[in-house]
């Protein structure tokens, strides 16, 4: 049996950096920080979407959210891991981009992330299922994009 890479995170400390560097990336609202993240054959379900294959196709996914954001910040609350599965759960604060108030909507989520034990992606994400209710967030982007509309219309 082989060794496990450095890069798999096994004590605590090591898994909580490993949570932050995942938020940084995702925080950055850039589908390019994916591949650091995410193994090439990840699988990604989020929420009640079908589950999503490769991260071509998981980048893709995050297009017309991250496009409709200004603002995103994950701050984790607990997590523990076992074998090559980490569980977490975290508070999520969300901005809609173009929103005049600059409102900031903070929902609960969890997660479950399988991690790839062994190779060059060690560490990255193998499946990554994600459980939220992101229905404020989405009904303060569709607020804002009428908003804007009707002010499109007045100009």
């Amino acid at each position: 049996m082989s060794a496990v890479p450095s890069t798999l995170p096994n004590t605590r400390d090591e898994v909580e950096a490993w949570l932050l560097n995942n938020f940084v990336a995702f925080d950055s609202l850039d589908i390019t920080e994916h591949p650091k993240i995410f193994a090439k054959g990840a699988q990604l379900q989020f929420a009640n979407n079908p589950i999503l294959h490769g991260i071509e196709e998981i980048q893709q996914s995050f297009v017309p959210a991250f496009s409709a954001l200004s603002y995103m910040k994950h701050v984790p609350v607990t997590f523990d891991k076992v074998d090559n599965k980490v569980w977490f759960t975290v508070k999520i604060s969300y901005r809609a981009k173009g929103d005049p108030e600059n409102q900031t909507i903070t929902i609960p989520a969890s997660a479950l992330a399988h991690l790839v034990t062994e190779g060059e992606e060690a560490g990255k994400l193998a499946r990554f299922q994600v459980f939220l209710d992101n229905r404020p967030v989405l009904e303060r982007i569709e607020y804002v994009s009428k908003l804007n509309d009707k002010e499109g219309d007045t100009i």
